[in-house]
C-alpha cells in the first residue's frame, strides 16, 4: 500500500491560522462542511498549498484524511520553478 511507504510525514501543517497535524485535518474539514449549505456541498474544494520542502509522506497523510471525510475535490499548488534546476 502506498500509505505505508510514503505516509507519516513530519512537516508542519497549517489549518487557517493554527499549526496542526494530519490527524486534525478530518475534524477541520467536517467543521467547515457543516457551515456550507447542503446545495453547495458537492462543489466544495479543498485547497492545499505545499512548500517546496514538503514531503510526499505529509501530502499522502493529508490526502488519506481527506478521503476519510469524503472531501475528494482537491486543488494542489506548490512552488513554481524549473524541474532541472534546484
Amino acid at each position: 500500500m502506498i500509505m505505508s511507504k510514503y505516509g507519516k510525514g513530519y512537516d508542519n501543517i497549517q489549518l487557517n491560522d493554527k499549526i496542526s497535524t494530519a490527524d486534525d485535518v478530518a475534524h477541520f474539514i467536517l467543521k467547515r462542511i457543516n457551515n456550507i449549505p447542503d446545495s453547495e456541498r458537492p462543489f466544495m474544494t479543498t485547497s492545499l498549498k505545499a512548500d517546496k520542502e514538503s514531503t510526499v509522506g505529509t501530502m499522502a497523510d493529508i490526502r488519506e484524511k481527506l478521503r476519510e471525510v469524503n472531501a475528494l475535490k482537491l486543488n494542489l499548488s506548490a512552488h513554481r520553478g524549473d524541474v532541472i534546476k534546484k
